[in-house]
């Protein structure tokens, strides 16, 4: 359901949302607890007033100074049937407090964490997590949240950076964040190199190849494991190729108009091409897949009993970052 304008979610999950939202910025203000609308849920709250109809879950931002203060918050949580999930128990990431609609129902909100040095903000998780192409400005000035702004979303107002243009334009989604996009659903396709001021019509075609692409290997996986969970753990699970083909690499640059791609291009490039590969062999299957998802299966077996033997929980690594709109 995260996959544009076409398929929206559900009226039921939008109310969870919402109560998840309420109740939680509620609480985090009677304990004190510093905390802001960012993400997708800023997003649609500074450029159209309610959730982005196609995003899946809810994102706030905290300082990391609070994170004990919040997770002490567990019990006032459980008593209004939400579910804490602490950091490093959900996608192996530090960074984050999960807060989950119920213990069945998976719909969340999500604590981003941030500390503080010499004035800026910086993410725990490190920059990898930024909307791809803006990697080099998720790091933040600590002016946009001292005081805190406001804006509306869904009727009611909730703490938000100030100057909340300028946040969401050079730190967040760059110029063209009043434009809804095509939700991209992992930042391990696009170059560490690309910076989204320097996209160009070339860069933005192969963008969107990208997420149309993730959404068709979302579908034919579920549908060739005959699964409905996560198109992360689809991908992690399904033993696909880890670099392209050269000869598909070389068949997407040849589509490109310019007579020397540039480095950026060429990983656009690739990632294109990784993309089409890994959707025909979920609706082709070979051999090879077969081998591939079996060695993956027993490295997990491994990873699970060695963790197991030192008495630490395994988490599992996905390659799946930021939601957005």
């Amino acid at each position: 359901m995260n996959w544009g304008p076409r398929a929206l979610r559900p009226a039921c999950c939008t109310q969870h949302l919402l109560e998840l939202i309420g109740f939680t910025s509620d609480l985090l203000t009677r304990h004190g607890i510093v905390h802001w609308l960012d993400y997708g849920t800023l997003l649609g709250a500074v450029r159209e007033g309610q959730l982005i109809p196609w995003d899946g879950d809810a994102d706030f931002s905290i300082l990391q100074r609070d994170e004990h203060a919040v997770l002490a918050l567990d019990e006032e949580f459980a008593a209004a049937g939400h579910y804490v999930e602490r950091p490093g128990l959900w996608r192996g990431h530090r960074g984050v407090i999960r807060i989950r609609y119920s213990k069945v129902n998976r719909g969340h909100l999500d604590l981003f964490m941030w500390q503080l040095h010499d004035g800026m903000l910086q993410p725990l998780e490190g920059s990898e997590e930024a909307w791809p192409g803006m990697a080099s400005r998720v790091t933040f000035p600590e002016r946009f949240i001292t005081p805190l702004g406001e804006v509306p979303l869904n009727g009611r107002s909730f703490p938000a950076p100030k100057s909340v243009e300028e946040f969401l334009r050079e730190h967040r989604y760059g110029p063209g964040w009043e434009t809804p996009a095509p939700p991209v659903k992992s930042v391990k396709y696009y170059p560490r190199s690309f910076d989204i001021a320097d996209t160009t019509p070339e860069i933005e075609s192969l963008f969107e190849r990208i997420a149309s692409y993730e959404q068709r290997l979302a579908q034919v996986a579920s549908e060739a494991r005959g699964l409905h969970s996560r198109a992360g753990e689809l991908w992690a699970k399904s033993g696909l190729p880890i670099s392209p083909d050269p000869r598909r690499v070389a068949a997407v640059l040849a589509q490109s108009p310019g007579e020397s791609p540039t480095a950026t291009v060429e990983g656009f490039a690739r990632s294109v091409a990784l993309l089409e590969q890994a959707i025909e062999e979920f609706e082709h299957p070979s051999a090879s897949l077969a081998i591939r998802r079996a060695g993956r299966r027993l490295r997990r077996v491994g990873e699970v009993l060695v963790a197991r033997a030192q008495r630490r929980p395994h988490r599992a690594a996905f390659p799946f970052g930021v939601d957005t709109g």
